[in-house]
């Protein structure tokens, strides 16, 4: 089995409990996106426009899934450099919003939102 298989077969394993597993739109994204993955491979120099990155070094890589518990994100945030960032703009008191990502998780908190301006919204794709 190549490794592009094997990233494909994870994510057939994994799809269902991605964040937004139920929209149904976000699902057929994902699934079109492992289709061409499947058939292409990785992005290369000559199909991509980036002349001096090459994505090469990942065929051979493997990667876990996250550990998607309120104990681990816990851990997680405690742990990241997010957290430092986090603490030295609360220290700071940058204005703006601050939406923070752990592990590709939003870390609400080390966030801090603020008041929008009038119209803007800020919601969960899951919304």
């Amino acid at each position: 089995m190549s490794a592009i298989d094997t990233w494909v077969r994870d994510f057939h394993a994994r799809a269902g409990q991605l964040p937004g597993a139920q929209l149904p739109w976000l699902a057929g994204l994902r699934q079109r996106a492992i289709e061409r993955f499947a058939d292409e491979g990785w992005p290369t120099r000559r199909r991509e426009n980036w002349a001096h990155t090459s994505l090469a070094f990942m065929e051979g890589q493997t990667f876990d899934a996250p550990d998607t518990s309120a104990d681990a994100a816990s851990e997680v945030a405690t742990e990241h450099p997010a957290t430092t960032l986090a603490r030295l703009r609360a220290d700071n008191a940058e204005p703006g919003h601050w939406l923070v990502f752990v592990g590709g998780r939003h870390a609400p908190t080390l966030s801090a939102i603020g008041t929008l301006p009038a119209g803007a919204t800020l919601s969960s794709l899951a919304d």
